[in-house]
């Protein structure tokens, strides 16, 4: 609860996992659910800057 790392690592890895999703919507016949299944896919540049301390639980 009091780790500013766990907080920062949370939200780092929650806005990450949308990416793969917004990418596929162009693509007719994929969406996210098809990850892994149907074609593979991953993120290699995601980055975060924190202007100031974040907890995940207090939004």
């Amino acid at each position: 609860p009091g780790d500013l790392h766990l907080h920062q690592g949370l939200v780092a890895y929650l806005t990450d996992l949308p990416v793969i999703g917004t990418s596929l919507r162009p693509v007719d016949g994929l969406s996210q659910a098809d990850t892994m299944v149907a074609i593979h896919t991953a993120v290699t540049s995601h980055s975060l800057w924190f202007h100031r301390p974040v907890r995940i639980d207090d939004w």
